[in-house]
C-alpha cells in the first residue's frame, strides 16, 4: 500500500476541515434567511389582523356611537348648550374615525389583496405627504407573498425619502417597479434641489431586513440630483 507523505494527509485534512466549515456556513445562512422571511411574514400576518380588527371592531364600535349622538341630537327641541356639546362631540368623533380609517389602511391596504400593486401603489402614492410619482408598476398580479414585500419596501422608501424632502422641499418623489420575470426592481428616488448628503438612517435598518429576509439586495444613493433607495427582491 502506497503511503501518503504527510504535508500531502495535512493538505487533505485541512481541505476537508475548510469543506465541513464551509457547509455548516451556508447551512446557518439558510436557516438565517428562514428565519427573516417568518418573522417578516408574521410581521405582515399581524398588520393585517390588526387592520382587520380595526375595522370590524373599533370602527364598527365608533359608527354606532356616532349614529347614537345624531339620535339624541334629533331629540332635543332647539339650539342650546345641550345640542352644542352633542355636535362638538359628533365633530370630535368623525375626526377621530378618519384618523383610524387612515391608520387601518396604512397598516395593510386591502386594495393590496383585492386588486393587486399597482391599484395599493396608487393609492399609497395619492396618500403621500410629499409630492410623488407612479412611473411604472408590474400588470399582473403576483403572489401573495411577492405582492407584499414589494408594498413594503416601496411604502418604507417612500417614508425614508420623504424624510430628505422635509430638510430641502421643492423635490419630487419616483417610484419605478419592473417585472423582471425570476425578480422586482424597485427604484424610489427623490429629486431634491441642491441635493442633501444621503437617505436618512432612521427608518433604514428595517427596511435592510424586510429585503434580506427576501434574499434581496439594497442599496442607498446620493448624488446632487438627490437620493434613492435601490431593492432587488427575488419572486416567484
Amino acid at each position: 500500500m502506497r503511503a501518503w507523505p504527510v504535508p500531502a494527509l495535512a493538505v487533505v485534512g485541512a481541505a476537508l476541515l475548510v469543506e465541513r466549515r464551509t457547509a455548516a456556513l451556508r447551512a446557518e445562512l439558510v436557516e438565517v434567511r428562514a428565519s427573516r422571511a417568518r418573522i417578516a411574514s408574521a410581521a405582515d400576518d399581524a398588520r393585517r389582523e390588526a387592520e382587520r380588527v380595526l375595522h370590524d371592531g373599533a370602527q364598527q364600535r365608533l359608527l354606532s356611537v356616532a349614529l347614537v349622538l345624531r339620535m339624541a341630537r334629533a331629540q332635543l327641541p332647539g339650539p342650546g348648550r345641550g345640542a352644542d356639546l352633542l355636535e362638538e362631540a359628533a365633530a370630535e368623533l368623525a375626526a377621530a374615525l378618519g384618523e383610524l380609517r387612515e391608520l387601518a389602511r396604512g397598516m395593510y391596504p386591502v386594495l393590496l389583496t383585492d386588486a393587486g400593486l399597482g391599484p395599493a401603489l396608487a393609492a399609497l402614492v395619492e396618500r403621500s405627504t410629499v409630492p410623488a410619482e407612479l412611473v411604472e408598476v408590474p400588470r399582473r398580479r403576483l403572489s401573495r407573498a411577492d405582492e407584499q414585500a414589494c408594498y413594503f419596501v416601496v411604502s418604507d422608501a417612500l417614508a425614508l425619502t420623504a424624510g430628505a424632502l422635509d430638510r430641502a422641499p421643492g423635490g419630487r418623489v419616483r417610484i419605478v417597479v419592473r417585472d423582471r420575470g425570476g425578480r422586482m426592481d424597485v427604484e424610489v428616488t427623490a429629486r431634491v434641489p441642491g441635493g442633501v448628503p444621503e437617505v436618512p438612517r432612521a427608518g433604514l435598518g428595517g427596511l435592510e431586513d424586510r429585503v434580506a429576509a427576501r434574499g434581496g439586495t439594497l442599496r442607498t444613493t446620493s448624488s446632487a440630483d438627490g437620493v434613492g433607495v435601490r431593492a432587488v427582491l427575488p419572486c416567484g
